[in-house]
C-alpha cells in the first residue's frame, strides 16, 4: 500500500503514534488514507463501550481474548501493551493464555473471554442476577 497523502489527519495519527510507541503502527499507516473515518469508528466503538458499560481494561480483555482466539498477534501485542500500561505485565499474559485466575467474575463473563481458551458457562448460568447476565 502507498503512503497516504499528507493531511494534518495523517499527521495526527503519526504524531500520536510516535509519541505512544516511538514508531507508526501499520494500521495506522492504514487509516491515514482516510482518518476521519478512524475518528468515526473510534467514537461508535467508544459510544458502545461506555453505554455497556465497559472500562479501558474490559475493552482490552475483550480485545485480547478475541485476537488470541483468531491468531491474531497484531491486535493481541496492540492491546496487550495497553492493559500492561492499565495494569501490569502480567495481567496482559494472562489475558493472552486465557488464564482466568487474574480476573474478576465480572471480566471473566465478558463475551470475548467465550473464545477458544475458556468453555462457555452453562445456559442455567446465565439466568437473571448472575453475574454473565449483566
Amino acid at each position: 500500500m502507498e503512503e497516504p497523502a499528507p493531511s494534518a489527519g495523517q499527521e495526527k495519527l503519526y504524531a500520536e503514534d510516535l509519541a505512544d510507541d516511538g514508531y507508526v503502527w501499520d494500521l495506522t499507516r492504514v487509516w491515514a488514507h482516510q482518518p476521519e473515518m478512524k475518528e468515526q469508528l473510534m467514537r461508535l466503538f467508544d459510544a458502545t463501550a461506555d453505554a455497556a458499560g465497559l472500562t479501558p481494561r474490559d475493552k482490552a480483555v475483550i480485545v485480547i481474548a478475541q485476537a488470541a482466539t483468531i491468531g491474531d498477534s497484531y491486535c493481541a501485542v496492540a492491546w496487550g501493551k495497553r492493559l500492561t500500561d492499565w495494569s501490569d505485565p502480567q495481567t496482559a499474559v494472562a489475558a493472552l493464555t486465557g488464564d482466568d485466575g487474574s480476573f474478576s467474575e465480572r471480566e471473566q463473563a465478558c463475551p470475548g473471554r467465550l473464545g477458544t481458551h475458556r468453555r462457555p458457562l452453562p445456559r442455567q448460568q446465565y439466568a437473571a442476577g448472575h453475574p454473565a447476565s449483566a
